[in-house]
């Protein structure tokens, strides 16, 4: 009974004990539930954070496979937050952009600790730069299980690096390259210079880096003066400027502008930049240019042009001859004295004043007009005005040239004349006169070229006469024919047949001369055409050509029969030479064994060379081919092949020496020998 007593009890105690825990555990499930709903709303509150962020949030697991991505990520691809779940780095960046990614989330989940990395983002139309940041999300174990990543967009600041690199490397580069020397000077001592320093003053940067700037100036004084002044003109204006002359390593001494410019303009004891410019070439170039100054007023003097200097207000305050000329005055005062409206013809001195008001109110004129003036002694001269702003003893002027263009203005008065005489010329001539554009569109037409296609001037004026032609392709060869003139060869003349009526359908032949005009650049403006009708010399030229082929015909029966008449020669020859070997020779040989005298014999001897030579056929192929040869000249020649000298020949044929000479000349010129080193009887003894 106790022992059911004590287990009473105990149970007892035991069924409150568990209803204390049974009241524990409804409080604890309670608190449980309020946990849950705070949790609940901080998560709302931290996604609503993540999901309005301005920068870039995504969570992804140990795989690299997107959980969670806020609007910011989804909206720089362009896609939706959706799109990316269950995706993955290499899903969305090509392989070396999601293992870099990869890399950096292994990391995460293999320390347990925040990492930082700078990452790319390559889109189709720009590149974007994060610095992302992963942190590691971990269970109530401490283990790692997501990888929550906040990026920050610094493209802005990339491209500003960038940006900010290439300016330094543009600086660098200017420095290097600059033709001026630039450095930095403190208190007067140089700290450091660019290459084009060193080079300026030949100097290498060990020698004067570090140096007092006196060691480059001619003299002390001029390195007061000059520091002087550039330090005077900073506290002035803020930079200094002075032209002076520096010395060289080697001695020599060239002319330079220095400009300095405070680096703070509070303290000058931070130092200065200098520049340094050889301005040797500005100063030869002022010389120079004084020089051309007193050239250029000489030359004014001693122009053929009229030329005036005026103020703005119209004031002359320098004429030179020419113009004092034209006017017919004497002198400058003369020209000022007079007044204006004598110097113009009333027509030119309205137009003069027009000008003048628009000049006044600060309207366009022509710097480029002409001019009527009456000169004095009442002539009326024509001048052409050139007017433009000058340099004229440091102001601004007005130079004013004036070319005397009366006789010009005389002789354009006889060009219009005469161009009315050709064009009554070319109404009037019977050949057919035309100017055409490059595609051949007529421009004007005479009345014969009217006339030939039985058209009125307005029926044929802008046509094209190319369509007059037959076909196609001779349309083609006569546009290639004029096209192909240049202005070194503006001159073609050509001929082709054309359609002359559209009704009959005739067809005739023409002769065109064409002459092309050309443009200042050198291509065709226009052509100009002279043409006429050939059809009856072609009709003639078929009938000569059907008579020529003709005659051919009888020229070979001629041929042949010359033929025959050559051989019938050479025969006849033939017997000549055998009857001189055979009756002539030998009775020769006879006279010459009868003891003659010397003269006698010598006479002889010439006798039997001619025959000899007539026997051996060489007066034959003398004469053959050089038929023009004179008796006396065929003798000279004869004794020439003998080898008889000048003063024999003389003798023998009973003439001069000098007029063998002169046979002897005329000889080597019908042989051809007059330019050449060529012996005259060795040239004869070759003819066989």
């Amino acid at each position: 009974m106790k022992d059911k007593s004590k287990t009473k009890q105990v149970l007892i105690q035991e069924l409150a004990s568990l209803r204390q825990k049974f009241a524990e555990l409804e409080q604890s499930e309670s608190e449980h539930k309020n946990v849950e709903e705070a949790l609940r709303g901080s998560e709302l509150k931290y996604r609503s954070l993540i999901e309005h962020s301005s920068d870039v949030v995504f969570c992804v697991d140990q795989n690299g496979e997107y959980k969670f991505v806020n609007q910011v990520f989804a909206s720089t691809f362009g896609k939706t937050p959706d799109y990316f779940l269950g995706k993955t780095f290499w899903d969305i960046y090509p392989k070396e952009h999601a293992d870099h990614r990869q890399a950096a989330s292994s990391r995460v989940f293999a320390t347990g600790e925040s990492q930082s990395v700078e990452v790319v983002v390559p889109l189709p139309d720009k590149t974007l730069y994060y610095i992302a940041k992963a942190n590691p999300v971990k269970d109530e174990t401490g283990k790692v299980v997501l990888n929550l990543t906040h990026a920050i967009d610094i493209t802005e600041r990339k491209r500003a690096e960038e940006r900010l690199v290439q300016l330094e490397k543009l600086h660098r580069t200017i420095l290097s390259t600059s033709p001026v020397g630039i450095g930095r000077v403190v208190n007067r001592i140089l700290d450091w210079a660019n290459d084009a320093m060193y080079r300026l003053v030949q100097y290498d940067p060990q020698e004067l880096t570090g140096k007092d700037g006196r060691i480059l100036y001619v003299d002390d004084e001029e390195y007061e003066r000059t520091g002087r002044v550039l330090y005077q003109n900073v506290k002035e204006t803020g930079f200094g400027e002075v032209e002076t002359r520096l010395r060289r390593k080697d001695g020599s001494v060239f002319d330079c502008m220095v400009r300095i410019s405070p680096i703070d303009p509070n303290d000058l004891e931070k130092g200065v930049i200098v520049v340094i410019i050889n301005i040797t070439e500005r100063k030869q170039a002022e010389n120079a240019l004084r020089e051309s100054e007193e050239n250029f007023r000489r030359s004014l003097d001693e122009s053929p042009l009229g030329v005036r200097i005026v103020t703005v207000e119209g004031e002359t305050i320098y004429a030179n001859r020419a113009i004092l000329d034209i006017y017919g005055y004497d002198s400058l005062e003369e020209l000022k004295t007079t007044p204006i409206e004598n110097r113009y013809t009333p027509e030119s001195f309205s137009e003069h004043q027009i000008r003048r008001e628009k000049r006044k109110r600060g309207d366009d004129v022509s710097p480029e007009y002409e001019i009527s003036i009456v000169k004095k002694g009442a002539e009326v001269r024509y001048l052409q005005v050139f007017r433009k702003k000058i340099l004229w003893d440091g102001e601004i002027q007005w130079q004013v040239i004036y070319l005397d263009i009366t006789e010009q203005k005389r002789m354009q008065k006889s060009l219009q004349e005469a161009e009315k005489h050709y064009k009554r010329l070319a109404e009037d001539m019977p050949a057919f006169i035309c100017t055409f554009l490059p595609d051949s569109t007529l421009t004007y037409v005479n009345p014969a070229y009217c006339e030939i296609f039985q058209k009125h001037t307005d029926d044929l004026v802008g046509q094209k006469f190319l369509d007059f032609l037959p076909n196609e392709a001779d349309r083609e060869n006569v546009r290639r024919q004029y096209m192909s003139l240049t202005p070194e060869n503006p001159v073609k003349t050509y001929e082709h047949d054309v359609i002359i009526s559209d009704v009959t359908n005739q067809y005739h032949w023409h002769r065109w001369t064409d002459r092309a005009f050309f443009k200042d650049n050198g291509e065709i403006d226009h052509f100009q055409s002279i043409g006429q009708d050939i059809t009856d010399r072609k009709q003639a030229d078929e009938q000569l050509r059907l008579k020529t082929e003709n005659l051919e015909e009888v020229n070979t029966a001629l041929k042949v029969l010359l033929r025959q008449l050559e051989e019938s020669k050479m025969e006849l020859i033939g017997t000549m030479l055998s009857n001189i070997r055979e009756l002539v020779l030998p009775h020769i040989h006879k006279l010459k064994d009868s003891s003659p005298s010397a003269h006698h014999i010598s006479l002889l001897n010439i006798v039997e060379t001619n025959l000899d030579n007539i026997a051996s056929s060489f007066l034959h192929q003398l004469k053959f081919k050089y038929y023009n040869l004179t008796p006396r000249e065929i003798e000279v020649a004869t004794l020439v092949k003998e080898g008889r000298s000048i003063k024999e020949i003389g003798a023998l044929l009973n003439i001069s020496i000098s007029t063998v000479q002169f046979h002897r000349i005329s000889l080597r010129e019908k042989l051809g020998l007059k330019d050449r080193k060529n012996n005259l009887r060795s040239y004869l003894l070759s003819l066989h």
